[in-house]
């Protein structure tokens, strides 16, 4: 499996690194796959703190992460993003019990080569800017899990499909002294990545350790990736098919380092020119034309996702996708419809929505529901902001302030403490965040405005 596979990588190598981005023509899969047999694992590790067996059911699993062969994986994608891009090629995101297994391999061993960590198997300890100097597909020849898996370690951190529960958070504040000693620690709903970036070491290079650097389904990094799975036996897309849409993405991102870009919706448009509309496609465009700087993208990206919904109606991620986009553009009644359908499911992200877009029309409802969410979730900016700013306008200013306590030890952690205000209420994908943002600054927290970036 790892010769024909690599063979393959070398062999596209210079054609797909050129201005094209395309692929040769050749009758090897552009996605290669191993499948997992069902059966129990070692989750955790001993060092952060224990593990338990869990059963994970027979999966299959992309040899590499998300992207075209010889060219850099596909990164600066959210959660949500990911989990899209999958579907539209007949795949899914991993569970982190599916990522955790195919590292570890069949011997359960601590790094997906072996128990003792070697910095030469794997693209980890690499100074420098990250993006720039990401590692392409196939490139470290050694970094493959018992399973035949690739690149498990190290270069990016890889979305998978849930959140951050308990049990990752208490593995964090058992191995990360600063989680210990009054930081927030508790990351509950934050978005959870696996297998390490780059710059990481021993440690959080590890199979079982998780990454929790996103307060919300929306956020990007420039390390983060994602690679996709399948239930055995799961239809997957025509080959062509799967070749064509994987060119465009990646050719969004290499013109505005973000997957998502105007490229990407022309090569959308030709894409669905030639195979027909799916669900997915219209998703992608309705996000590409909202992060154009086109004064008439509006419409199209409403138009598009609306579509989006409309030929899948019962997938939650276009429907997060379609309402945050409303409420980005202050309409606020029809978020609330379209989120409507998850406002009391398990999902936080849905649940934070859809209380956002009623805010100013059934502000009772809406603390009823941002309370219920800041008492299981206290730490999670998304909600907190949103309190904090609802008990602020309200002239509530000193329960604002206790509320928006941990707010206060976040810059550390986030890189400033307005940012993280601005990024949290971006995350809510609300109209005039800068302005709500101000309130919690100066009402709430006492602290001075920078101004605006």
């Amino acid at each position: 499996m790892k010769i024909h596979v690599l063979t393959l990588l070398l062999s596209s190598s210079t054609a797909a690194m050129g201005a094209s981005k395309r692929l040769p023509a050749t009758s090897a899969p552009v996605m290669p796959d191993v499948t997992i047999p069902a059966g129990y694992y070692a989750k955790g590790d001993i060092d952060f703190g224990r593990t338990r067996e869990v059963f994970v059911p027979e999966f299959t699993i992309d040899i590499w992460p998300f992207g075209l062969p010889g060219d850099q994986p596909v990164t600066n994608v959210s959660p949500v993003e990911a989990e899209i891009m999958c579907n539209a090629l007949g795949r899914r995101l991993c569970t982190g019990d599916e990522w955790e297994r195919a590292c570890k391999g069949p011997k359960g061993t601590r790094d997906p080569y072996g128990e003792e960590y070697d910095s030469t198997r794997c693209r980890t300890e690499v100074p420098g800017p990250k993006y720039d100097n990401l590692g392409e597909i196939g490139r470290e020849t050694a970094c493959f899990s018992g399973y035949g898996v690739a690149d498990m370690s190290g270069n990016i951190n890889e979305w998978v499909s849930e959140p951050m529960d308990d049990a990752a958070n208490a593995m964090r504040r058992h191995y990360l002294p600063r989680l210990r000693s009054g930081l927030p620690g508790s990351h509950r709903g934050y978005s959870k990545a696996k297998g390490g970036d780059q710059g990481q070491g021993s440690i959080q290079s590890r199979c079982a350790w998780v990454h929790s650097h996103a307060p919300g389904p929306f956020s990007v990094h420039d390390d983060d990736g994602f690679r996709c799975c399948r239930t055995t036996g799961a239809e997957v897309v025509p080959e062509l098919y799967a070749r064509r849409f994987l060119e465009a993405v990646s050719l969004g991102r290499h013109a505005m380092k973000r997957s998502i870009s105007e490229e990407l919706a022309d090569s959308l448009l030709r894409l669905e020119s030639d195979f027909g509309r799916t669900a997915e496609t219209q998703a992608l465009l309705g996000i590409a034309y909202s992060q154009s700087k086109r004064p008439d993208a509006r419409e199209p990206a409403i138009k598009f996702s609306e579509e989006a919904l409309a030929l899948k109606p019962n997938d939650p991620n276009v429907r997060l996708l379609l309402g945050r986009l409303y409420l980005e553009y202050g309409l606020s009644e029809k978020a609330a419809g379209v989120l409507a359908p998850l406002k009391d499911g398990t999902d936080l992200r849905a649940r934070t929505l859809y209380a956002a877009a009623i805010r100013e029309a059934d502000p009772r409802e809406f603390r009823r529901r941002i309370d219920a969410l800041h008492s299981e979730n206290p730490d999670y900016p998304v909600t907190t902001t949103l309190l904090a700013y609802h008990l602020a306008v309200n002239g509530e200013t000193e329960k604002a302030a206790r509320v928006a306590k941990n707010l206060k030890a976040r810059p550390s952690v986030h890189g400033g403490l307005e940012k993280l205000l601005r990024g949290s209420l971006a995350e809510g994908g609300f109209a005039g965040r800068s302005e709500m943002a101000k309130t919690v600054l100066n009402q709430v927290l006492g602290s001075p405005w920078p101004g605006d970036q």
